[in-house]
């Protein structure tokens, strides 16, 4: 094995894996290779390996290989804390065990509509803290460089998924809402100890921005630095009140942390277009109007030029597919109708706003953020760590355009 293994991670459990979950028959291990499943300091909320054996079985004598994905909580104590404080574990667990499934038992029961599974397949394990994933790499899926964000077809691409997960979650609701009931908002709650910890966050992080901004040329950065400080003592307590469900509206189970490490493409091999796109990480989730989802990706995960050129266009196209799914599963859109859809974008528009100004930095930071963060904990010398902005002149792009927008619509 190439990388320090826990204890757990050993012969007794790779095979009984195997068995319940590959070929239901005894296997004989020939070799288990365990790695990193992420290059260092991309693996923000939990550590990530991946385990690749070689085995026979008791029937066949021909060797066989198989690689799976195990997730665990993270070393570092307080990213561990921040994970506990807001049920991560808890709340991934119950999507892929019990949400999950049942969206794709619907998906199998319907004639006439055809939609791929939406996440790796989870595999069940005797381990209380760790998930065992299917490994989608062995199928050709890849995450695409986070320095870089996306284009519009890829944009495209990802704010369709959305819409089918979004829609399938309405589906499950209406027939079964008692499988939503221990998913709650575990980020802006009413516990003042929950919300003290999210405005330390959020202020750290957009310190670490104005930092970042102090480098900048393009741009007055004196100008809307002094404007981000005056907002920093009241926007958790508005975005507490975004995130909130509307009354006589629709809700749906929201991915909570859609950005670009936490999506996964495949492409067509002759054409090489985008053929299908797949969701991980659903640590986040909450259970709320679809518009928030859509804001943290489109201000922490999308080009300049498409935010601002084709946002109308993504609409569009994450609601034509939103409907498809509601009338594939009889209920109909008129009682979501578009007009309904885009008022609540831009009503809840302030919860992209805060996102672009406490995470766009981290997505184009360098890659050493949980290393750092663990160091400077362990050393008692900061709560967070602040480290290098590794795309400065995409992140000051973004900003020019942000700002300007941001102001007028009163944001800052």
């Amino acid at each position: 094995m190439s990388t320090q293994v826990p204890e757990w991670l050993n012969t007794a459990f790779v095979e009984k894996l195997l068995k319940d979950n590959e070929c239901n028959k005894k296997v004989s291990l020939i070799s288990v290779d365990v790695k990193s499943a992420v290059p260092k300091g991309e693996n923000y909320l939990g550590i990530l390996r991946r385990v690749e054996v070689s085995y026979t079985n008791e029937d066949e004598k021909d060797l066989r290989k198989y690689t799976f994905i195990t997730k665990s909580p993270p070393l570092c104590e307080s990213t561990r804390k921040f994970m506990n404080n807001v049920k991560a574990l808890q709340t991934e667990t119950i999507v892929y065990k019990t949400i999950l499934p049942a969206m794709y038992q619907l998906i199998d029961k319907k004639e006439g509509i055809f939609i791929k599974r939406l996440s790796p397949q989870h595999f069940e394990s005797s381990l209380k803290d760790t998930l065992v994933l299917e490994d989608m790499t062995m199928k050709g899926y890849i995450m695409k460089d986070r320095l870089k964000l996306f284009d519009f077809d890829h944009a495209k691409a990802v704010v369709i998924s959305l819409a089918r997960f979004h829609g399938l979650s309405h589906a499950i609701y209406l027939r079964n809402p008692t499988l939503f009931y221990n998913v709650h908002e575990n980020h802006f709650t009413d516990s003042p100890d929950r919300l003290n910890d999210e405005k330390e966050f959020s202020e750290h992080r957009i310190n670490m921005l104005i930092k970042e901004l102090g480098k900048c040329s393009k741009l007055p950065a004196s100008y809307y630095i002094d404007k981000l400080l005056k907002v920093t003592d009241n926007i958790v307590d508005r975005v507490r009140e975004v995130v909130k469900p509307i009354k006589d509206s629709i809700s749906v189970l929201n991915h909570g942390d859609c950005w670009v490490n936490n999506i996964l493409f495949h492409y067509n091999s002759v054409t090489e277009n985008i053929d299908d796109v797949k969701l991980i990480d659903f640590q986040m989730c909450r259970f709320s109007s679809p518009v928030l989802d859509l804001h943290y990706f489109l201000y922490t995960s999308v080009r300049a030029e498409v935010l601002f050129g084709r946002k109308n266009d993504l609409l569009q196209e994450y609601y034509k597919e939103f409907s498809r799914i509601l009338t594939a599963f009889n209920h109909e859109p008129k009682e979501y109708a578009f007009e309904q859809f885009e008022k609540e974008f831009y009503e809840k528009e302030y919860f992209g706003f805060f996102n672009s100004i406490t995470k766009l930095y981290a997505v184009l930071a360098e890659p050493v953020y949980c290393s750092e963060e663990a160091k400077a904990w362990k050393n008692g010398k900061e709560k967070f760590a602040v480290n290098k902005c590794a795309n400065n002149e995409l992140l000051e792009d973004m900003f020019i355009r942000l700002f300007p927008y941001f102001e007028e619509k009163g944001f800052i």
